[in-house]
């Protein structure tokens, strides 16, 4: 079990380093990386502040693909409102 939601993490977090790094940071909007992250620190935080499970391992793993996937949707957010915003498409 743990196994699959730590190649979950990996993947998007390797995603997130494009997505925030070398596209948001890159570009000049760093600002909206940093805001996404703290939010996505935040659904970490209170993912394991508030887990029902009873395996401390799985309430960690859980946090951290929750944590992830947030940051990957807020980024990915970001990114195609900078492209349309700066008529790029």
């Amino acid at each position: 079990n743990y196994l699959f939601y730590l190649l979950c993490w990996m993947v998007l977090g390797i995603s997130n380093n494009v997505l925030g790094i070398q596209i948001l940071s890159a570009s000049g909007f760093s600002a909206r990386y940093a805001y996404s992250f703290n939010v996505a620190a935040l659904v970490f935080v209170l993912m394991i502040l508030f887990g029902t499970n009873s395996d401390p391992g799985m309430i960690v793993s859980h946090a951290l693909v929750s944590a992830e996937l947030a940051l990957s949707i807020l980024l990915s957010c970001n990114v195609i409102y900078l492209c349309f915003s700066k008529k790029l498409f």
